[in-house]
């Protein structure tokens, strides 16, 4: 990633912003807004390791001036024209990440061609000022404000009873690995959810417990998270929380693809309305009972398409011998980052220089099948935590007074 542009000192009353200084700042925008200048990027070895800049990109068209500012050293040509194009264009990445005008209103709203106290020279603190807001968005990568829900792409139904572990297999298909980058750079979500028809023995009933505590389970670029009405705490949930580049290991071809928990939950851990953190888990003899996610992906060829696949096991509590018999379903599909803004959006103007208005461009879907339909077996197991029948009843909640280990295993 570059690095951020120098703050220009204005260092006598007739000092000026230079081709140079803007020319970088937009060399510097756009390792976000298109891509790194080190990429493209190919999927190997380093998917994992966070060493180079392929976290970054979203893709888009190249962010530009036009007609691009040249010219002899200590020139002054950067114009009214030149500075409200750049701002346009951080105001369509800030607007991307938050639907706020007022981030960026400060620049916009007082620069413009509708404000002629605004001559040449171009003052040090606007573009100091745009600077600050492009490099906004290195933490801000990832956020997004204005995105499609397609919550529903696949779906597939268990009926028969069980009674060992059960999973299965959704796959994720991209066109190649950098539009899976470009997706998950940009915001994008893999999006999981589970279901179980009502009624059934309690053996049933603390599965349709379990998956009632969610409404969908999301996977992002790093981190997964649970989205439901009250704010989980996915890694004291599940012990682990990873995402596309951190729970994707690659595998050299014709080795087997290779795959990585990302999340594990089985032990509910939530933050209440006063910053209290409480621990809810269905208190039951089937309380080993986990929901296991993994993750895993191929190429079909080297730069061909990227297949991304979602492994859902069941782990069954270790002391049930009771079979399962209410069908049990898995709804795939994603969240989708949306092109913004559109013409018709009252803060459009906010990203138009002219009768230019830039946009950020939603990228392409994954498109969602069933790779290995829903088999019952052993996949491994789940915590057993004590449990008596002189304990609370379900869904016992106890305040973080107890620590974890106390908790997890019953001592208090």
């Amino acid at each position: 990633m570059l690095l951020k542009p120098t703050p220009v000192e204005s260092q006598h009353d007739d000092f000026k912003i230079e081709a140079e200084h803007l020319n970088y700042l937009i060399r510097y925008y756009n390792e976000i807004w298109e891509e790194p200048e080190s990429g493209p990027f190919t999927f190997d070895a380093n998917h994992i390791t966070g060493t180079d800049d392929r976290r970054f990109g979203w893709g888009q068209t190249p962010s530009a001036i036009s007609p691009i500012p040249s010219g002899p050293p200590n020139a002054t040509i950067v114009t009214i024209s030149d500075i409200n194009q750049a701002i346009a264009q951080v105001n369509a990445g800030l607007y991307h990440t938050e639907d706020d005008p007022t981030h960026s209103a400060n620049v916009v709203g007082l620069y413009s061609h509708s404000h002629p106290i605004l001559t040449d020279p171009i003052p040090t603190t606007l573009y100091n000022d745009i600077c600050d807001k492009a490099a906004t968005l290195i933490n801000d990568k990832y956020k997004v404000d204005w995105a499609n829900l397609s919550l529903a792409e696949r779906q597939d139904t268990y009926s028969n009873p069980w009674q060992l572990d059960l999973a299965i297999i959704h796959k994720f298909t991209f066109t190649d690995y950098n539009e899976a980058r470009n997706f998950f750079n940009s915001g994008g979500e893999l999006a999981l959810e589970l279901s179980m028809a009502a009624g059934g023995p309690a053996s049933n009933m603390v599965w349709q417990t379990i998956f009632d505590q969610f409404d969908s389970i999301r996977i992002g670029a790093e981190t997964c998270r649970v989205v439901s009405d009250t704010l989980w705490d996915v890694i004291s949930t599940s012990g682990v929380n990873k995402g596309f580049y951190t729970g994707i290991e690659y595998s050299t071809p014709p080795a087997p693809k290779v795959f990585t928990t990302i999340l594990d939950a089985g032990v509910f851990r939530y933050q209440d309305d006063n910053n209290a953190y409480a621990y809810v888990y269905v208190y039951s003899e089937y309380n080993s009972r986990r929901i296991r996610i993994q993750l895993a992906a191929d190429e079909t060829t080297p730069g061909g398409t990227f297949n991304v696949y979602v492994k859902v096991i069941l782990i069954e509590d270790a002391d049930d011998t009771f079979q399962i018999t209410q069908p049990i379903t898995l709804t795939s599909g994603y969240v989708q980052p949306s092109t913004t803004p559109l013409p018709a959006d009252g803060n459009a103007s906010f990203m138009t220089e002219g009768s230019t208005l830039y946009q950020f461009i939603k990228r392409a879907a994954p498109t969602v099948t069933l790779d290995t339909a829903w088999v019952e077996g052993e996949y491994g197991a789940g915590e057993q935590l004590n449990w008596a029948s002189t304990d609370p009843g379900t869904n016992w909640d106890k305040t973080s007074d107890t620590t974890d280990s106390e908790f997890r295993h019953g001592t208090t």
